[in-house]
């Protein structure tokens, strides 16, 4: 089967929350010319949640277009790489096998899932014929670079509206005052000329009609009084609605010139200018610790706390561009102290720390005890109360270290020692390479036998894809990243002797969404290349460790690194330390059919995470002097789990034929307990 491989990188799409915007329909089209291999490209994109999202990717190779196989699998991959591993996968379809063209279709539901925020994303497609491979670099973070990227606010739709109906408001109590003067101007005619006419008769009759006319007069001024006030009290109105009117403009000219700042008008319009206060429980009392005891292969005890007995402190500021600072600061009123903590935050690709402001009640406090704190941001003050419970408790397990005589102690204290010494280097192979092929006799992994994996390629980035080595004459590489029949890897023996390969046929393992794919080379690879040794399923409870563990180590690896850096591109021949977590899930180190791999020691400086053209690079655990093959890149966060996958690798060896070397190298564990079977009498 060919293998067409087009990975469309949408950079940072933006997902963002309007409860006033009804849901939408985003409708992206897009070509791509799959020969330019070195342009790096970008598009930004902005959806709301809930928004249904149409991708149209039309695939060329310079003007022509390329056509699909009837069995072509595209599909359209967003996460976030860098902070919370959120993501989600959209399957398409091609709607032409003979011009290429593919669509994809983001359910409301879908985009609905996503927190609001900024995401990567591509899109593959396995069918069809391909020489090279596109590949674009995503940029950071949005920017009004891109002409492309629409922010709706709702406070423009809201500003006008009320603008306009202040206008109406405003053209009708003119019309009334106008009305209202014009009658009293009639009465006034009028009673002028009446009072001349009664003057008229005062001055022919008695005195008694001239204290008549005096008291009529005395009416009059009275009557031209309210009128006064009248006049008044609607201009001072009508100057009210007008400085209303100027406050929304001017709040309306903030928002626009800000128009990617998120701003909340939280407490009414006439107030925005403050934030709301998140409360995040945070587990500062420690209410009892167990005894260390062991669990499968890992020493654990059991922690019981307090998860409410503190919280931290997360504030979102509304309208931050109204302030200069932007710092809250904290001061406790009563039954509590402010402090500042350290927060650890594990990920696939390694761990961070974090500075938070916590509020921590006082101890010996009984269940609904108030504490009080202040906020204060830029002169603005706001008190809020916290009520201490102590009924909810949780409880987990702190790691301690290792069984000894264990399985998982082997490995993790064996590769540790190899990683203490950090006098030696990442380097896989001396400097020379491509044009000279050395091992690096001072590389910290220098006695571990990589012969299997394959450092170069004769297709597109050289040195990127990988390909190793599972039987004399067949590799395993990454589906989505593959090579084309024809293409040569070399391999280096221990001896730094070169040998180059073809592949001459290939299969996908036949497991849906799998990136996994094996080559057939067009010969048999010398004795000195040895073949990566591989896990099965029955292997899975001799790693055991225990789950809702905090601390663990998991099993320690080595993964091989082919970029240093992208943009300028810079290859790199590494060697890296690392470990994998899935020791510790519910199903175990062989029980799933994706594998976490790529977590590292930032403190170690053998540490390297996995990034743009790591894809197929292979992970391995050492067992003694078996070099196991356990997983090769997808993305950062992991990949397919070669173990769990031997029965499919198998059959697909067996479809290609041609060849005596059909037997993969399982590695022999019987002599570690399985952990998931009662200990023998």
């Amino acid at each position: 089967m060919r293998m067409l491989a087009i990975i469309a990188a949408l950079a940072a799409i933006a997902i963002t929350s309007h409860a006033d915007d009804p849901p939408r329909i985003r409708v992206l089209t897009q070509s791509w010319d799959v020969n330019q291999t070195s342009d790096r490209k970008s598009m930004s994109i902005s959806i709301y949640q809930g928004e249904r999202v149409e991708l149209t990717l039309t695939a060329k190779r310079g003007a022509a277009l390329i056509p699909f196989s009837t069995n072509a699998a595209p599909v359209w991959t967003v996460h976030d790489w860098d902070v919370t591993g959120t993501w989600l996968t959209v399957t398409g379809t091609v709607s032409s096998t003979s011009t290429g063209v593919i669509e994809y279709v983001m359910q409301p539901e879908q985009t609905g899932g996503l927190p609001p925020g900024s995401y990567r994303a591509f899109c593959s497609v396995t069918g069809g014929v391909i020489a090279a491979q596109s590949l674009i670099v995503l940029p950071s973070a949005l920017s009004t670079e891109y002409p492309d990227i629409s922010i709706s606010n709702p406070i423009t739709n809201e500003a006008s509206a009320r603008a306009e109906a202040d206008s109406a408001i405003s053209n009708a109590l003119a019309l009334a005052s106008a009305t209202l003067t014009s009658n009293i101007t009639s009465v006034s005619d009028a009673l002028i000329a009446e009072t001349n006419e009664r003057a008229s008769v005062v001055s022919m009759i008695s005195s008694n009609i001239a204290s008549v006319a005096d008291a009529l007069a005395t009416e009059t001024n009275a009557r031209h009084i309210a009128i006064s006030e009248v006049s008044s009290n609607i201009t001072a109105e009508a100057n009210t609605r007008s400085d209303a009117v100027s406050a929304i403009t001017g709040r309306l000219d903030t928002v626009e010139t800000t128009a990617l700042t998120s701003v909340s008008c939280s407490g009414g319009w006439y107030h925005p200018d403050w934030f709301t206060l998140d409360l995040k429980p945070y587990p500062y009392h420690v209410i009892s610790t167990g005894t260390t005891q062991a669990q499968n292969s890992v020493y654990v005890n059991t922690i019981t706390v307090d998860s409410a007995a503190g919280y931290l402190l997360s504030p979102d500021i509304l309208r931050a561009s109204s302030f200069t600072g932007g710092v809250v600061a904290y001061t406790a009123l009563s039954n509590c102290s402010i402090e500042r903590v350290s927060i650890t935050n594990y990920g696939w690709d390694g761990y961070s720390t974090q500075q938070w402001d916590a509020v921590i009640f006082d101890p010996a406090l009984t269940t609904g005890t108030v504490a009080g704190i202040t906020c204060t941001l830029n002169g603005f003050q706001r008190s809020t109360q916290i009520v201490y419970v102590t009924s909810n408790l949780y409880s987990y397990y702190q790691y301690q270290g290792d069984v000894p005589g264990s399985l998982r102690a082997l490995i993790n204290t064996s590769l540790a020692a190899r990683a203490a010494n950090t006098n030696k280097s990442i380097k896989l192979f001396a400097d020379g390479w491509p044009t000279t092929w050395t091992r690096n006799t001072n590389c910290w992994a220098y006695n571990i036998d990589l012969t299997c994996a394959s450092p170069w390629n004769s297709q597109g980035n050289q040195a990127e894809k990988g390909g190793t080595a599972i039987t004399r004459q067949h590799v395993l590489y990454a589906a989505h990243y593959s090579f084309t029949n024809g293409a040569r890897l070399l391999f280096v023996d221990a001896t730094n002797g070169l040998y180059w390969r073809a592949i001459v046929d290939q299969r996908t393992l036949a497991l849906p969404n799998c990136d996994a794919r094996i080559g057939l080379l067009d010969q048999p690879l010398p004795e000195s290349i040895h073949p990566a040794f591989l896990l099965q399923p029955s292997d899975n409870g001799r790693f055991a460790g225990v789950a809702n563990m905090s601390g663990g180590l998991g099993i320690r690896t080595v993964h091989l690194k082919a970029v240093e850096a992208n943009e300028p591109k810079v290859f790199a021949k590494w060697a890296c330390y690392a470990i994998s977590p899935e020791a510790d899930a519910a199903y175990g180190l062989v029980g799933d059919s994706v594998a976490a791999i790529g977590r590292y020691d930032p403190s170690s400086p053998f540490g390297a995470p996995a990034i743009v053209g790591d894809s197929g690079q292979p992970t391995f655990i050492i067992v003694d002097y078996f070099v196991i093959l356990y997983s090769a890149f997808h993305g950062a966060m992991g990949g397919p789990n070669y173990g769990y996958l031997c029965a499919y690798m198998e059959s697909a060896i067996a479809d290609m034929g041609s060849t005596i070397y059909t037997n993969l190298h399982y590695v022999n564990l019987e002599a570690w307990r399985d952990l998931y079977l009662p200990a023998l009498p």
